[in-house]
């Protein structure tokens, strides 16, 4: 990607204060809202296009690493104020302060990237209720393509999906088993 891109991460899973207290997490995500979350990160393109995956953790090795993978060096990159990215250095790299109530400057924002977060969410809350560890990255890329071809005609879009299926099967004995025997 290139050209301004916007990068957040959000965290899926369900609130830990509605869970059974032996499935209560204490994880480091605690002060964010993470507990107990899976952390994805977004970047998206001011021309539209998204791009998302699950990390194993919102490090700064693992923020960086996915910019440096998927965004070209020189690219204008707007994020928060997550520390973990202070380290981009090869990006003209600005960010808005969301603690000190600063949203945007300018063009300086990372809204867009929020508001395709506040769509996946509300289809996790109100479509799908869980998505496992096993099968979050199916969802995610879900909604990611689903909104990457929204300007697209209908057929375009039927015609698409089904030349990325082709060649990708899912069996039954992998959709349900952690590991197939």
């Amino acid at each position: 990607m290139f050209g301004i891109v916007e990068v957040n991460e959000a965290y899926i899973g369900g609130k830990e204060t509605n869970k059974h207290e032996s499935k209560k997490k204490n994880t480091k995500h605690k002060m964010t809202g993470g507990a107990g979350k899976l952390p994805i990160v977004g970047i998206k393109c001011r021309d539209g296009r998204i791009k998302t995956m699950v990390i194993e953790a919102a490090t700064s090795e693992n923020l960086i690493k996915m910019i440096e993978d998927n965004i070209i060096a020189g690219t204008k990159v707007y994020t928060d104020q997550n520390s973990a990215y202070n380290s981009l250095q090869k990006y003209y790299h600005e960010t808005v302060k969301h603690s000190f109530g600063e949203y945007s400057r300018g063009i300086v924002h990372t809204n867009g990237i929020e508001s395709y977060w506040a769509i996946l969410k509300r289809g996790y809350y109100g479509i799908y209720i869980f998505w496992s560890t096993k099968h979050l990255p199916r969802y995610i890329n879900e909604f990611q393509e689903w909104f990457n071809m929204k300007k697209l005609p209908s057929l375009e879009k039927v015609e698409l999906s089904i030349k990325q299926a082709v060649n990708k099967r899912l069996t039954y004995k992998d959709l349900i088993y952690a590991t197939a025997p």
